[in-house]
């Protein structure tokens, strides 16, 4: 009687199997803690929601508070991984918490915060800085470095290693499974673009303080759930050894297994790449469909023209902007130009932009709820003097809308 072969097994059906399983740990971790998540959610996006709210506070009180959001992305990490380890932990066999695991774990999440965050405020505060090459790049380092020790969090607070160790571990996790990392972010991802974008659509350009504050808000989502799916999907890929050594439960697969039983559902398949894609998909449409909501549509605030002088090569422009009730939100001077009515550019290129001091410029508070404000622009022009008087048809655009008739008024 001839023997059957058997078929070799698919290893991209194995890989998809193994992701849909660590999904279904994570949607049981996260059921198990669903009377946690909502402090977790608050402790996560209360820092960036006040940020928000106070737009304008001093350069030195926004750095304190990224920070303060860092420690408390770093301390839901840790938080919820101890959490784990004493539900898996041998009975009879606590350990006391290590603080100072915490502090590791720290020490290296700054690093890594320092690699990727500090270069994109640098770039953002100066675009046309000679560093922006030197700190795209060291973004991108830090992106790959957050990639390959992405799993640090589970080797420091569930497995309780040392600095340097911890830091072999969580690398030794993401080559047993080199996709796990990026597997485990991309819903969380998803969702959170998602949530944002979705609270953009009301006001894109950003005039709305509580749509803005809630958006900002839920930015918080990436942290809370890429914590529990990063713990799911490291829980199958550590070795048996560490898992002895760290005193966790002898019946590991049993424990596993029982987790993957009960997470499979809804919330599981909701966790899985796929549906992280689909969600990024669509809220990448949504932020294409809000940035061209946002560039053809009018500033909140009403804009009064103050005065005009042509140059050679230059235009000033000032203008008075008054928003009682947005108070401003949402208006940015870097986005005038000066075209003709049809949008021929006359001149793209801002120069600089001077807003003059509001009265009662040292009170915070007025300096925060100010309605109006005077600024004068300063255009760089490829036309003569005489060119530009000559001109019959000049107006002043914001974004793609056009505001007021310089010409005319200047004209006078």
């Amino acid at each position: 009687m001839p023997v059957m072969e058997r078929e070799p097994s698919d290893p991209t059906e194995h890989g998809r199997r193994d992701v849909d399983d660590s999904c279904a740990i994570a949607s049981a971790l996260l059921y198990h803690d669903r009377r946690l998540l909502p402090w977790l959610f608050l402790l996560a996006g209360a820092p960036s929601a006040i940020e928000a709210v106070v737009p304008e506070m001093p350069r030195l009180m926004f750095l304190l508070g990224l920070v303060v959001e860092r420690l408390a992305q770093l301390a839901i990490m840790f938080g919820v991984a101890v959490r784990w380890r004493r539900r898996l932990e041998q009975q009879h066999a606590r350990a006391p918490i290590e603080w100072r695991a915490f502090g590791r774990l720290c020490s290296f999440g700054f690093g890594l915060w320092f690699l990727c965050v500090v270069p994109l405020l640098a770039a953002t505060a100066q675009p046309e800085s000679p560093l922006l090459f030197p700190a795209t790049l060291l973004f991108v380092v830090g992106i790959a470095w957050s990639l390959r020790y992405y799993f640090y969090f589970v080797a420091v607070a569930l497995l309780g290693l040392g600095l340097t160790a911890s830091a072999a571990a969580a690398r030794s996790l993401t080559r047993r499974s080199p996709r796990a990392a990026v597997s485990s972010a991309i819903a969380p991802l998803g969702a959170t673009f998602l949530l944002v974008s979705l609270c953009a659509m009301p006001y894109p350009d950003g005039r709305s303080l509580l749509w803005a504050s809630a958006g900002a808000f839920f930015e918080a989502t990436f942290w809370v759930l890429a914590t529990y799916t990063g713990l799911a999907f490291a829980l199958p890929l550590i070795d048996d050894r560490e898992w002895r050594s760290a005193g966790l439960d002898p019946y590991r697969s049993d424990r596993i297994q029982t987790l993957r039983v009960q997470g499979k559902g809804q919330l599981a398949d909701l966790l899985t790449p796929k549906r992280g894609c689909q969600a990024l998909f669509l809220a990448a449409l949504l932020f294409v469909s809000n940035s061209v909501r946002d560039f053809n549509q009018p500033p909140a605030a009403a804009l009064a023209l103050q005065g005009i002088a042509f140059g050679d090569n230059s235009i000033r422009v000032t203008v008075e902007a008054s928003d009682p009730e947005y108070h401003l939100r949402g208006f940015l001077p870097l986005w005038f130009s000066v075209a003709t009515s049809a949008g021929t550019p006359i001149s793209s290129e801002l120069v600089s932009a001077k807003e003059a001091e509001p009265a009662g410029v040292g009170d915070q508070e007025a300096r925060q709820q100010r309605d109006r404000t005077v600024v004068t622009l300063e255009f760089r022009s490829a036309k003569t003097k005489e060119a530009l008087e000559g001109q019959q048809d000049v107006w002043l655009w914001y974004e793609g809308t056009p505001m007021l008739p310089l010409k005319a008024a200047g004209a006078g």
